[in-house]
């Protein structure tokens, strides 16, 4: 039954991604922060306070886990453990700290996490009669009680846009030639090495200057330094390639392969299809997407 309302309201997210940015900014129900709570022996739970401009029933409120794909379009990595969480809401008896407002106002609950939570990033879909959001939370100190402000990274109609686009198909092609297949492989394994060793600077070396993420950001040097602050956080980074195909189409190369990215805080597996282009006597990162 989860699995499905989250399905619905996804669909309807997506129904809504090709609003502007204003329009979303104007929307009434609004995201607060993220009330984070510890106990020792017990599984930590959450508690998000909700406002709007006008009075809010509890009972109107629908919420919903991002999917694993909306993680990916996102960029953010999915985290295993909230597959069997639980998030509702309801309606406060106290003005409890994390919640917003009055007694009786609504609070999205997050509830069922495993006990020993690493950190992770939390997109969650809520919405009421009037408006719909996608709204993100890192949770960088699982092991602390504390408030977590709402990140404005799952709020961008752009992210939308581009999870409403249907995944494109493999282009039609040739199989590399051995010529090609050689450095175009050596190419991504030397990338995903770096990755893997957390070397920031090979890791984005690999990408062409002009690569600006999918969805895009703002800029190359936007993505680069969202890229490296997330590397950089990690201790433990491992990505492994299988399953590597290569079709060569005029100038570029296509790759297809799954992914497996492990670290000391997120993990997942992963389709990929990555476009490698010549330049400059390298092959390099074109575009880079999920294939579900």
């Amino acid at each position: 039954m989860r699995n499905a309302i989250r399905s619905g309201l996804v669909k309807r997210l997506l129904l809504t991604a090709t609003l502007s940015l204003t329009s979303w900014s104007a929307m009434a129900l609004t995201v607060g922060v993220l009330h984070w709570k510890t106990n020792p022996g017990q599984p930590p739970v959450a508690e998000i306070g909700l406002s709007d401009k006008n009075p809010i029933d509890p009972g109107s409120i629908r919420v919903s886990i991002a999917t694993p794909a909306a993680y990916s379009v996102a960029g953010l990595s999915y985290f295993a453990g909230l597959a069997d969480a639980l998030i509702t809401a309801q309606a406060t008896a106290s003005g409890a700290a994390g919640a917003m407002g009055a007694p009786g106002h609504p609070v999205l609950r997050l509830e069922r996490l495993p006990p020993n939570t690493p950190p992770f990033d939390l997109l969650i879909v809520v919405s009421d009669r009037a408006a719909l959001t996608l709204t993100e939370f890192r949770i960088d100190r699982p092991d602390l009680t504390h408030d977590v402000p709402p990140s404005r990274v799952g709020t961008r109609a752009a992210i939308l846009a581009k999870q409403a686009k249907p995944q494109p198909t493999l282009p039609p092609g040739v199989k590399a030639s051995q010529e090609v297949e050689g450095p175009a492989h050596a190419a991504l394994l030397a990338w995903s090495q770096a990755w893997s060793q957390r070397d920031v600077t090979a890791y984005l070396a690999a990408y062409t200057p002009d690569y600006a993420g999918n969805p895009a950001q703002a800029s190359h040097q936007v993505w680069a330094d969202q890229r490296r602050e997330r590397i950089e956080a990690r201790t433990h980074i491992s990505v492994e390639l299988k399953k590597i195909e290569l079709v060569r189409q005029g100038n570029t190369v296509i790759a297809n392969f799954v992914q497996r990215y492990t670290s000391d805080g997120p993990s997942d597996r992963l389709h990929k299809r990555v476009v490698l282009v010549h330049k400059d006597g390298r092959w390099l990162i074109q575009n880079e997407l999920v294939v579900k």
